[in-house]
């Protein structure tokens, strides 16, 4: 999460929440136009099963 939340910053996301114990992140790029990223971390192998 911490690598993730790291290129978000060099790629010139705000992060406006974090919360590593819940896997979760909120960013919003800070320039024109305003896109905005919300990360969901998830341990492997408990998420969805994969084909």
């Amino acid at each position: 999460m911490q690598a993730t939340l790291g290129l978000l910053m060099e790629q010139g996301y705000v992060i406006r929440h974090a919360d590593p114990g819940l896997g979760r992140a909120d960013a919003a790029l800070a320039r024109w136009p305003g896109y905005r990223v919300r990360l969901s971390v998830i341990p492997e192998g408990e998420g969805p099963a994969s084909p």
